[in-house]
């Protein structure tokens, strides 16, 4: 067993200030920090997020602004049905003939195999 990542809060507010996330060897893929909390339509958000990977010696910093916070979608975005009936991609098609098991008579499917 081993730990995935690490996750330090602020004492005061609670609020998620640095997070380390380790690969299966235990180092370090990403060291990430954030600061200067503000909630946005309610919804906390930090304004300042730093993001070091050791490992591929850059960082990352981001300050925002203002963010922009999508609304949830209504179930009724996400309806499969929709897509029942539909006409299917070439690509789809190509997936379909590839992945379908062979009906012809082969020489290789005559073949024995020692077992």
């Amino acid at each position: 067993m081993y730990v995935v990542r690490d996750v330090w809060f602020d004492r005061l507010t609670l609020r998620i200030a640095r997070q380390m996330i380790f690969d299966l060897k235990g180092e370090i893929l990403s060291d990430a920090r954030y600061s200067d909390w503000k909630a946005y339509d309610g919804v906390p958000f930090p304004k300042v997020i730093d993001i070091k990977p050791p490992k591929d010696g850059y960082g990352v910093s981001s300050r925002c602004s203002r963010p922009i916070l999508t609304s949830p979608l209504a179930t009724t975005n996400l309806l499969w049905s929709s897509l029942r009936g539909r006409a299917a991609s070439p690509r789809d098609q190509a997936e379909s003939a590839a992945n379908a098991p062979s009906t012809g008579d082969s020489s290789a499917s005559r073949k024995k195999t020692p077992h």
